[in-house]
């Protein structure tokens, strides 16, 4: 399954006494696969690019929410998440998977199969409660590029900020500035992306609106 992420881009001008870097954020979508196999209730996850310790403990923390909502005993087993992305990104970390990994786990320990057209962007907690992640606009961008149909975000992040230009005239001089203003995250992604929007605050919410139609179903291995 595909997640959405943040692609840091760091440009340094050199043309200048002083040594300027200006930082840019873009989304990109990675692919996210779980494995079960025999082993001692490790935890391993495979990356291309490098991992960090964010995404190392929302794995961590997707398990253990796993463990928590499903019938299945895997105390036995090993789980493996195997993450891969762009070429251009260096690193992956942050939080904002563990949502994904969680029910990515689910869908192959109880057998179902996800909907390939949808993604989802948000922590997770002990409990399953679904937490707010950053840069949703550029992850709803890279979401509506890659063809997903729906974008499963937290009900804490329901607002975005958009900058709104205004204007003001003094005698011949006209002065523009960018003024933040809060928006409805769902409405504001849906007319400038073209990529539905829903709210999940909790896993079952989540599950419910990930799985693929009835008659699909997948052979979780052990």
């Amino acid at each position: 399954m595909q997640v959405p992420v943040i692609l840091q881009k760091v440009e340094v001008d050199r043309g200048s006494p002083l040594l300027y870097e200006e930082v840019t954020e873009e989304g990109a979508m990675v692919n996210v696969s779980v494995e079960i196999v025999p082993g001692r209730g490790r935890v391993l996850v495979q990356t291309t690019p490098l991992m960090g310790i964010a995404f190392q403990d929302a794995a961590n923390l997707a398990v253990v929410v796993a463990a928590n909502h499903s019938s299945v005993d895997f105390t036995g087993s090993d789980i493996i998440f195997s993450i891969q992305g762009p070429e251009e990104v260096s690193e992956i970390d942050g939080p904002s998977a563990g949502a994904l990994m969680a029910t990515l786990l689910i869908s192959v320990l109880e057998g179902f199969e996800l909907n390939q057209s949808v993604t989802v962007t948000g922590s997770i907690d002990e409990s399953g409660k679904i937490g707010p992640v950053g840069g949703i606009l550029e992850k709803a961008e890279a979401a509506a590029a890659s063809g997903k149909t729906l974008l499963i975000l937290s009900d804490e992040n329901d607002q975005v900020i958009d900058y709104q230009e205004e204007g003001r005239s003094f005698g011949g001089l006209k002065i523009a500035r960018q003024r933040p203003v809060a928006t409805d995250a769902k409405e504001y992604i849906e007319e400038n992306f073209g990529i539905q929007v829903k709210y999940a605050d909790t896993l079952d919410e989540l599950l419910a609106d990930v799985r693929a139609p009835p008659g699909s179903q997948v052979v979780a291995a052990f």
